[in-house]
C-alpha cells in the first residue's frame, strides 16, 4: 500500500501507478519544471546575463564563454553521479540536497550586486561567472538522478507532452518575467545597478517556489538495488556501453556537433550591441516575445515527440537555430532582431523537450543514469571549444561575428546528417540495446 509516511510508492503499486496513479506527480513535477523556466526567464542566459556581463565590463569573448560555463557547469559532474547515487533506494533526498544548495547560492548575487556593481566591477563580474558555475554544477550533479526519477514518474507515453506542458506553463509564467524585466529596466524606479539586484532577486523567490513544488513529488520505489558497484566496474561499465550500442554512440556523436549552438546562442547579444548600440530598453520586449513564442509552440512539439518520435523534434531544433544564425546575420537594428532571439528560444525549447527523452528510449532500464551521464558528460570538450572559437573568431578575424555564424552552420548540417543516417528520426528504429 502507499507510505503516506515515507511519501512514496511500492513495487507491488507500480503498474496500477503507471496506468492511471501518475497525475499527481504530472502535476507536481510540472509546476516545479515550469516555475525553474520562469525564474530562469527573469535572468535570461541570452537576454539579461549578457547585458549584466556586458554592463561590467566583459569583451565579447568572455561573453560567448557564458553558455559554455553553464553547459560545462551543468554536464561535466554528471559522469560521476550514477556512481554517487547507486545503492539508493530513494533519489529524491539526493535531490532535493543539491537544489537546496545551488538555491542558497544563488541568492548571495543580490548583496554582492549591491556591494560590488559600481566599485569593482571585475570582482563582480568574477564572482558571478563563479557562482553560476556552482549552481550549474550542483544542478548536473542532480540531473542523472533527477532523469531517472522523471523517468519512473512520467509513463513513456507521456513524456513529450509532460516536457511540452513544462514548456508552456514556464513560459506562459515567463511572460510575467518578461513583464518584469521591462519594468525594471524602463520604468525608471530602479537605477544601475539595483536594477539587476532585483532581477537576481526575484528570481531566486522563483527559484525557491519550484523547489517546494519538487519537494511535494511521491517516489515510486520499483526494487531494492543489489548493491555498489566499485569504481573499476563501474567505469568498466562506461566503456562497455559505449561498445555495445552504436547506435547510442551516433546519438552522443551528434550531441557534440549539436553544441554548435552556442557559436550563436552566445554571441547573439554580443553581436546585436556591437551593431545597433545599448539594449537595455530592449531586454525585456525579447524575453516576452520569445516566451510567447514558446509558450505556444511548445505543446506542439510534446505532441510530435510522443507520436512521431524525438528525432522529428530534435531535427526541427536545428533547423530553428540555423534559422536565428541566418536571421542574425540580416538584421539592420534591434527591431530585426526579433526573430532571432524567437527563433533560437524555440529551437532550445525543442532541444530540451526531447535531448533527455531520446536518451531514455536508447538507454535498458536499469542503465538511464549512466547513459545519462555518458550523453551529457562526453561532448563538454566540444562546448568549450566552440564557445572558446566562437568568441575568438568574433575578436580576432576580419569578418567578426559573422565567421562563428557561418561556421556554426555548417557544423549543424553536419550533426542533421548524423541524425538522420546514424540515429534515425522514427522511434522504432530506435533500439535500447547494443546493435546498429
Amino acid at each position: 500500500m502507499h507510505d503516506v509516511r515515507h511519501n512514496e510508492y511500492h513495487p507491488d503499486e507500480y503498474e496500477d501507478y503507471l496506468k492511471s496513479g501518475y497525475v499527481y506527480n504530472m502535476i507536481v513535477s510540472v509546476l516545479d519544471v515550469s516555475f525553474f523556466f520562469f525564474a530562469l526567464s527573469v535572468v535570461s542566459a541570452s537576454v539579461v546575463l549578457p547585458a549584466f556581463m556586458l554592463r561590467l565590463g566583459a569583451s565579447a569573448a568572455l561573453v560567448a564563454l557564458l553558455p559554455a560555463v553553464q553547459v560545462i557547469g551543468l554536464r561535466l559532474p554528471q559522469i560521476i553521479t550514477p556512481f554517487l547515487i547507486e545503492g539508493r533506494i530513494r533519489q529524491k533526498p539526493y535531490i532535493v540536497t543539491m537544489n537546496a544548495i545551488l538555491r542558497s547560492l544563488w541568492v548571495l548575487m543580490v548583496p554582492l550586486v549591491f556591494l560590488l556593481a559600481e566599485s569593482h566591477p571585475r570582482i563582480l563580474l568574477t564572482c558571478f561567472l563563479s557562482l553560476f558555475f556552482a549552481m550549474n554544477f550542483l544542478l548536473g550533479l542532480a540531473q542523472p538522478s533527477w532523469g531517472d526519477l522523471i523517468a519512473k514518474v512520467i509513463p513513456k507515453r507521456r513524456r513529450g507532452s509532460f516536457m511540452g506542458m513544462n514548456m508552456m506553463l514556464g513560459h506562459a509564467l515567463g511572460i510575467i518575467g518578461g513583464v518584469i524585466v521591462s519594468y525594471v529596466m524602463n520604468s525608471g524606479r530602479f537605477d544601475y545597478p539595483l536594477n539587476y539586484a532585483v532581477l537576481f532577486l526575484v528570481s531566486s523567490v522563483i527559484f525557491w517556489i519550484s523547489f517546494a513544488f519538487f519537494t511535494m513529488t511521491k517516489e515510486p520505489i520499483i526494487e531494492v538495488p543489489d548493491g555498489h558497484e566499485s569504481v573499476k566496474a563501474y567505469i568498466a561499465s562506461l566503456g562497455q556501453v559505449l561498445k555495445t550500442n552504436r547506435r547510442f554512440v551516433r546519438y552522443i556523436v551528434f550531441t557534440c556537433l549539436l553544441y554548435s549552438f552556442v557559436m550563436g546562442n552566445g554571441l547573439f547579444m554580443a553581436y546585436g550591441v556591437s551593431r545597433f548600440g545599448p539594449v537595455e530598453e530592449m531586454m525585456g520586449r525579447f524575453v516576452m516575445a520569445s516566451t510567447v513564442a514558446v509558450m505556444v509552440v511548445a505543446p506542439i512539439f510534446g505532441i510530435v515527440a510522443d507520436r512521431a518520435g524525438h528525432g522529428i523534434v530534435l531535427l526541427t531544433s536545428i533547423l530553428l537555430y540555423i534559422g536565428s544564425v541566418i536571421c542574425a546575420m540580416l538584421a539592420v537594428d534591434w527591431i530585426s532582431m526579433y526573430p532571432t532571439f524567437i527563433l533560437a528560444a524555440v529551437g532550445v525549447s525543442a532541444w530540451i523537450i526531447s535531448m533527455r527523452n531520446m536518451t531514455y528510449e536508447l538507454a535498458p532500464e536499469d542503465q538511464r543514469p549512466r547513459y545519462l551521464a555518458l550523453v551529457s558528460t562526453i561532448p563538454v570538450p566540444m562546448v568549450l571549444l566552440f564557445s572558446v572559437l566562437g568568441g575568438w573568431l568574433a575578436d580576432r578575424t576580419s569578418l567578426g561575428y559573422l565567421l562563428p555564424f557561418i561556421i556554426s552552420i555548417c557544423i549543424s548540417c553536419a550533426a542533421i546528417v548524423v541524425l538522420i543516417t546514424g540515429v534515425g528520426l522514427s522511434r522504432d528504429r530506435l533500439k535500447p540495446q547494443g546493435g546498429a
